[in-house]
């Protein structure tokens, strides 16, 4: 599969990509763990932490990740962050909010 054949994250997940953490093994914003001990990991990066979703955009994403987990995905350039090639790998609801889990397979 080329580069130009891979699904891209939700429009509905970009407008919240800014708010996830990054770290390494399940680490990052709202994940529990020091910048120092995610450093440490041998495990690749992450973009993870929990965010507030309107029930649309929950829906959204939850087909999202049935559809694509654990597979190589294209999270557009946003903000701070290039484009990235990554891959869905936990979406959990936390009462009125959501923790994202994706993992980062390349930096373009």
């Amino acid at each position: 599969m080329s580069q130009g054949d891979l699904a891209r994250i939700p429009d509905c997940i970009m407008r919240h990509i800014e708010q996830l953490g990054e770290g390494r093994h399940g680490v990052g914003q709202n994940c529990g763990d020091t910048q120092d001990e995610a450093a440490q990991s041998t495990s690749p990066p992450l973009i993870c932490g929990e965010i507030r979703l309107t029930e649309e955009e929950a829906g959204e994403i939850r087909r999202f990740f049935e559809k694509y987990r654990d597979a190589a995905v294209e999270k557009p350039r946003d903000g701070a962050r290039g484009r990235m090639i990554v891959a869905p790998r936990r979406y959990e609801r936390l009462g009125e909010s959501f923790y994202l889990e994706f993992e980062a397979l390349a930096f373009l």
